[in-house]
Parts: C-alpha cells; structure tokens; sequence
C-alpha cells in the first residue's frame, strides 16, 4: 500500500487517541465494518476522500490535516498553481491533488483527480460517494445549456456510480447547475430549478437529480443571488458585493503575481487552440488525401466508389461520408 494511506491511516489513529473515539464510532460514522476501519488505521485499505471528509466534519479537524498533516492558513483566498498542489495517491487508479489545500474553512474540497490508463483491459476500482455531486458550468452561449446538454450532463455523473449488487438507495443526489450569460429558458426568471414530475398530480418524482439553471442577467441586487450575478459580470474589484471575489480580481488584476498568472492561463489557452487547429487541419488534409486517392483509383482501374475504397482499407462504417464527398 501507498506510504500516503499508510500516513493518513497514523493520523486518524492519533486523532482517534486523542480524542478518545471509540473505533466503532469511526467505523459506524463511515458506514464500514469495524474490521475495515482497523485495516485503514493500519495503512491496509483506502480511506477514500469522501469517508475522510465526514470525519473531519464529524470531529471539526480540517481535511487538510488527515489528508496531508498540514493545517491551511489562508481565509481571503488561496492559489494553487498548475501541479503544485498537494498530492495522495490511491493505488493505482486515482491520483488526487488538492485545489484549495491551503484554504481555511473551506464549504467544499476541490481535487484535480486524475486516473491513468491501465494495461490489459484491467478494470478500474470504481469510486463511489454518499451525499450529493455537482456539476457546474458557467454557459456564454445558449447552446451549451440546452435541455438535453444537461440531461446527458447528468447521465454521465450517474455512469458507474454504483457497485455491483449495490442498492439504487445509495445513488447520490446529483445537481447539473449552469449559470447563464442570458435567460436561456425565457421565462424570466433569475433562478430555474427544474424537477421530474408525475403528469396530472404533479407530484415530485423523487429521482435525486435537479437540474438548476442561474440566470446572470438578471443581476438583482436586492437578492443575495442578484448580488452574486452582478459580481460575475462585474469587471471592477470595487463595485463588488462579496468580498471574495472582489479581492481575487484585485489579486489578478492589480499584483504583480496576479498579473503573470493571468498571462501564463492565456498562454496556455491560446496554445490549446493552436494545437486543436492543427490537429483539425490535418484531419482536414487527411480526408483532401483520400478523397484524391479515391478519385484516381475509380479513374485509373475503372472501379466503383465502393471497390476504391475497398483498395484503400477503408472502414465500410466510414464509406458514406467519403462517398459524400466525391
């Protein structure tokens, strides 16, 4: 096992100590037999964020401290540059960095997770919560909030959730919340919260998973809500209603440092779209290629569309769109 589980498995067995905490206590907090719970403080089995998380919360000791053994210190704001925040590493399949580690008192725990191919069609451990997931996207455009963007939004943060043999009961609530330049839904409301229901009663079908679209345009700013849309689309620190976002514009804006991060994100940006135009245009070129190809076999050799193709090793699933284009 990881030297990672290994630490965090000594830390909760102190906390535990410290705090005279009954093993079972622990166990029956992370709804995990006692004998589970004994292999984690060994270092023998995955604690998993999520059980880590509930006893922090549990017991008022920063997620931080058992992930890591560091207490955060920073309450305005934090910035974790790319690859340098704290890491654990789960065995083979997830490999976690901390995106907030050095924030204190924190409301969520964001990780960069990230997951590894692996060899021989070996199948990954699946890696299930309790609780409730978010998805959240901030939309320009209309067409990336549209109805069935968010419904297959939430199919896939149901996908593989559960274990074989598990209860639907443990299927977490999921939200897909998009917050939106324009009222997407033309209703005129600031916020959609949208939910299955039974036709003629319209009871709530109680399937866990809300859609929730914030609508930004409506920036009131009577409304807690209001003030927080008008902050999104505000471009000056000192017009701002929440403190937190104000001193994080202030940050990129008006230091040194801040400015540089804002730079080297731009960079970044810019070089993925460049990279993505290149690999379009080569697929582009690619296509120009066979498409050539195919013409000069059927004029060559006298062959049908479909015979050329055949020369060229074409998939027969690709054939119809190259044939499209002759």
């Amino acid at each position: 096992m990881e030297e990672s589980i290994r630490q965090i498995g000594e830390r909760l067995k102190g906390l535990r100590e410290v705090l005279n905490i009954p093993a079972e206590e622990v166990a029956e907090l992370c709804d995990i037999s006692l004998e589970h719970y004994l292999k984690i403080e060994a270092g023998e089995a995955d604690p998993s964020v999520f059980r880590l998380s509930k006893i922090s919360k549990r017991y008022g000791i920063d997620l931080d401290v058992l992930l890591f053994g560091e207490e955060p210190r920073m309450s305005a704001y934090s910035v974790t540059r790319k690859g340098t925040g704290p890491e654990i590493d789960r065995g083979n399949d997830y490999k976690y960095q901390s995106l907030a580690g050095g924030f204190r008192g924190r409301k969520a725990d964001p990780f960069l997770v990230k997951v590894d191919p692996l060899p021989n069609g070996k199948k990954y451990r699946q890696n299930t919560v309790d609780g409730q997931e978010f998805n959240v996207e901030i939309q320009r455009s209309g067409k990336g909030a549209l109805e069935r963007r968010a419904r297959y939004n939430s199919s896939l943060m149901d996908a593989n959730v559960l274990l074989a043999g598990e209860d639907y009961d443990k299927l977490p609530e999921s939200y897909v919340i998009f917050i939106t330049e324009t009222d997407v839904l033309g209703e005129g409301q600031p916020m959609y919260v949208v939910r299955r229901t039974i036709e003629g009663s319209g009871t709530v079908f109680g399937d866990g998973s809300p859609i929730i679209y914030v609508n930004s345009s409506m920036a009131d700013e009577d409304s807690p809500l209001g003030r927080l849309m008008h902050d999104f689309r505000c471009t000056r620190a000192e017009d701002m209603h929440y403190e937190v976002l104000a001193n994080r514009v202030m940050y990129f804006k008006e230091t040194e440092e801040g400015a540089s991060a804002m730079c080297e994100a731009m960079e970044l940006l810019t070089d993925e779209a460049e990279k993505r135009g290149m690999e379009r245009g080569m697929e582009q070129g690619k296509e120009s290629e066979r498409i050539f190809s195919i013409r000069n076999i059927m004029a060559n050799l006298q062959l049908t569309a479909e015979k050329a193709m055949d020369v060229l090793s074409i998939p027969k699933s690709e054939q119809a769109r190259y044939k499209a284009m002759l």
